[in-house]
């Protein structure tokens, strides 16, 4: 789970959240319902931010408590799970979870309000030209997806695929596809991109450079370090042996 203050990490991300105010305690349950709304900053619009969408919310900068449905704003946030369609010019940001799309030419974000009650998880896919950050089930393709495993985060949760320039992610279940750099924790399934980096593989790597600082799996590649490899270091080919 990446916990929200471990966006931190990124610059980008930092200046996305600077666009609207922190959220810094709980939000209450919502107090009505409606079909529509706009938003017009963080803390004015119709209706107010206490209510749920089911249907349509357009925005310059909208924030309410759950949408439902089809989302489009300059920067959108929402404090309560949600789904469907989200479009954003600059941000999208769910803060319990999302289940549908988030498109975003910026950024795309499901952080939790509270990580040890929420699960900051996508059910679907991100898409975006900048940043994508979730636990996700599903797909994500932007110049930067993901967060590896740090010192004191154990990094994203990936259960489906990554393509972008750089693919993170703590512990990865399926494949992650970068044009830079991929890098996992844990990786159960495959690594494409020139440089790839985990500690533990249970799968396969491919690449110009492949490292496996605590070795597994098979390597393929013009460099390949492995811990458990036939050598710790081999040309074009190695694969774990103990």
């Amino acid at each position: 789970m990446v916990r929200r203050d471990r966006l931190l990490l990124c610059p980008l991300v930092v200046l996305a959240g600077c666009v609207t105010e922190p959220w810094q305690k709980e939000m209450p349950p919502a107090s009505g319902a409606t079909p529509l709304a706009f938003g017009w900053s963080d803390t004015a619009g119709w209706p107010d931010r206490a209510h749920d969408v089911y249907g349509l919310r357009l925005g310059i900068s909208s924030r309410h408590h759950s949408v439902v449905g089809l989302d489009v704003n300059g920067i959108g946030v929402t404090d309560a799970m949600s789904g469907g369609l989200a479009f954003a010019f600059a941000r999208n940001e769910a803060r319990d979870g999302f289940i549908g799309a988030q498109v975003a030419l910026g950024w795309n974000i499901v952080t939790p309000l509270s990580p040890e009650n929420a699960p900051n998880k996508l059910w679907g896919a991100q898409v975006a030209l900048g940043i994508n950050f979730a636990d996700v089930n599903g797909l994500q393709v932007g110049g930067w997806n993901g967060m590896p495993h740090t010192h004191d985060d154990d990094g994203s949760t990936v259960r489906g695929a990554q393509f972008g320039l750089f693919d993170g992610a703590g512990d990865l279940c399926g494949l992650q596809c970068a044009a830079l750099t991929a890098w996992a924790d844990t990786a159960y399934g495959v690594q494409v991109a020139p440089w790839n980096v985990a500690e533990h593989v249970y799968g396969l790597q491919v690449g110009l450079f492949n490292v496996a600082t605590k070795g597994g799996g098979l390597q393929v590649g013009l460099l390949n370090w492995n811990k458990s490899g036939i050598l710790p270091v081999l040309p074009l080919l190695n694969f774990s042996v103990r």
